[in-house]
């Protein structure tokens, strides 16, 4: 093509020729770059603040160039597209053009607001001629220059192309597709493709800048982000691809911007995928990003009649003082799936509130009132990490998928008292091997059973609250104390009591020594040579004693002396029992032997020694 034509020179453009022209140097156009004007070819009017294309598709160096005219106010150049780059389409309309300088700014932009100025055709090399006219710049202090060298260009996706597929690189093509006015809609089945934000300078117009600190422009990691400025509706198989959650950044310009799916009773919103980016709440984490606390439900997104949709981007850094600081869920709401739920906080629900037989992992939320990571999520899969809350606070599973509480825990109940109180009967195990513990066949009384044997006669122990305890057996069934899973005691069903006997043929039936208070029960010993203090030895305070035998092997009896003619008794002298033996003799020389039972005083009632 060969035309002349009146670009509009951009502000970067300006301020480029400015510093130039102030420093003694010359401003070189090196390169010219051509894109179809987004939407698979869209006319508009070029303006100052641009600082690229709305769809740059190729850029090219120029071939070379004059100055030319009687006011020398204008500049001939020539450039060649060329068929060639596996991510260049074959065809493809020409809706703008744009001409860079060797320090790669936008110095000039054109773009018809009536029709395409061009049409890139498959198989050839596409030869440009333009004739530029400026009236707002200085042109003597321009040039073309050939010899330069091609810089990168934009990046472009040229995946998912189609009538409904959206790709978009700059604030510009956001803000088209977002930024529409409050709740705008995004329609059913549109594919939309976020790279990272192109061409944002520190103007938050043109794009959150990004950097450190609590500055609006700043974001969660200090990179570059896409501002979305009011309130998003995504219909019916929306989905958003980033190109990843960590380069791909959209921030939210107020408190209460938020994502809504919103469908009805019958027909709710479905088949909604969003995956490869951020969306950021500027809730001030770790300073970055501003302040920003919103008062109604749902930080990031609020839901209301929607099943069945994954929103696996990054939720992160939003806070209401309502609900559900990233997800809330209205009426309806079950078989999301939300794995990247982080710094988000609210009332009830740091992470998520009301989103049932779902799937969400939540990552150091709060919440100034009960559950820290999810509230009121009935029948769902949860995985939550260093969680926080006033009640019910520090609930999560570490990355050994080992459940660590360091708070209390409450199943059934939103103000638990213990680290983990279940509000109801529990029952643990399975296939035949599952205990229940709670009311297990009493009223009145708490225990522990088999889930087979949780009634009035089969229970194991039930305690009230008086502190009376019963340890029981199902009817016909021995009761079995072990050690080393060997019977030490065993009562049978017929009351009968064994001790190292599994099969006790007696009240108390006792196979093996028996020890009362550390001594045996009974002790029988012989005494010889007894006289009239013969001690035994035997301490008096652990054991009784009885005579239970005795002998005399001689002596000559003395039939009339007086006083007694024969004794044989025991008494208690020091702290032992003492044996006295004698009968009247002539000459005093009997010899006695003395047999003696000693009976364990646990055993003996002593109150008439």
């Amino acid at each position: 093509m060969s035309s002349s034509l009146t670009p509009v020179i951009t502000d970067t453009g300006i301020t480029a020729l400015i510093d130039a022209r102030n420093n003694g140097l010359t401003a070189r156009i090196t390169q010219v770059a051509v894109g179809d004007g987004g939407d698979a070819g869209t006319p508009y009017t070029a303006t100052a603040d641009m600082t690229a294309l709305r769809n740059e598709i190729q850029r090219v160096i120029v071939s070379g160039g004059e100055r030319i005219g009687h006011l020398q106010n204008q500049l001939h150049l020539t450039a060649t597209v060329q068929d060639e780059g596996r991510d260049v389409p074959k065809v493809y309309p020409i809706y703008e053009i744009g001409f860079f300088l060797e320090t790669g700014e936008l110095l000039a932009v054109y773009a018809s607001p009536d029709e395409k100025l061009a049409e890139k055709v498959t198989g050839t090399d596409f030869m440009l001629a333009f004739d530029l006219t400026f009236t707002g710049a200085d042109a003597g202090n321009i040039v073309i220059d050939g010899s330069g060298q091609l810089a990168t260009p934009a990046a472009r996706d040229n995946m998912l192309l189609g009538l409904n597929t959206v790709k978009i690189h700059t604030q510009a093509e956001f803000d088209r597709i977002f930024n529409q006015g409050d709740d705008t809609v995004i329609p059913a089945n549109t594919t939309i493709t976020l790279s990272p934000i192109q061409g944002t300078g520190a103007d938050i117009a043109n794009g959150a800048s990004g950097g450190t600190g609590d500055n609006p422009e700043n974001t969660c990691n200090g990179r570059p982000a896409y501002i979305l400025k009011n309130s998003l509706v995504l219909s019916q198989n929306v989905h958003i691809i980033g190109f990843n959650q960590e380069d791909t950044l959209v921030v939210k310009d107020a408190a209460e911007t938020k994502i809504k799916l919103q469908g009805a009773t019958g027909a709710p919103v479905t088949g909604v995928r969003l995956r490869g980016w951020s969306f950021d709440g500027r809730g001030g984490l770790d300073g970055l990003g501003g302040n920003l606390t919103g008062t109604t439900d749902g930080g990031a997104f609020s839901l209301d009649h929607c099943e069945q949709c994954d929103l696996n981007c990054k939720i992160i850094n939003h806070h209401t003082s309502a609900d559900g600081g990233g997800l809330f869920g209205g009426n309806e709401v079950r078989y999301i799936t939300a794995t990247q739920v982080h710094y988000n906080r609210a009332a009830n629900g740091g992470g998520a509130a009301n989103c049932h037989n779902s799937t969400l992992n939540v990552y150091d939320c709060s919440a100034t009132a009960n559950g820290s990571g999810t509230f009121n999520c009935d029948n769902a899969m949860l995985r939550l990490f260093n969680c926080q809350a006033s009640q019910g606070n520090g609930v999560f599973v570490n990355d050994n998928n080992d459940l660590t509480v360091s708070g209390n825990l409450g199943i059934g109940t939103a103000s638990p008292s213990q680290k983990l109180h279940v509000e109801g009967d529990a029952v643990l195990g399975s296939s035949g091997q599952a205990l229940r513990m709670g009311h297990v066949g009493h009223s009145g009384f708490a225990g522990i059973a088999h889930e087979d044997c949780a009634d009035r006669n089969s229970y194991a122990l039930i305690q009230r609250s008086s502190g009376t305890t019963l340890l029981n057996t199902a009817s016909g069934q021995n009761l079995h104390l072990r050690q080393g899973n060997s019977d030490r005691v065993v009562i049978g069903t017929n009351g009968n009591v064994g001790i190292g006997t599994a099969s006790p043929a007696a009240k108390l039936d006792v196979h093996g020594d028996i020890h009362i208070d550390g001594s045996k029960p009974f002790m029988i010993r012989r005494f010889n040579n007894v006289n009239a203090n013969r001690d035994t030895g035997v301490s008096h305070s652990t054991f009784s004693a009885a005579i239970i035998s005795f002998v005399s092997s001689s002596g000559d009896i003395n039939e009339k002396g007086s006083g007694r003619i024969m004794q044989m008794q025991l008494h208690k002298s020091g702290n032992t029992w003492r044996i006295s033996a004698d009968f009247r003799t002539h000459s005093r020389s009997e010899t006695w032997s003395v047999w003696v039972m000693f009976i364990n005083k646990h055993l003996v009632d002593e109150s008439g020694f």
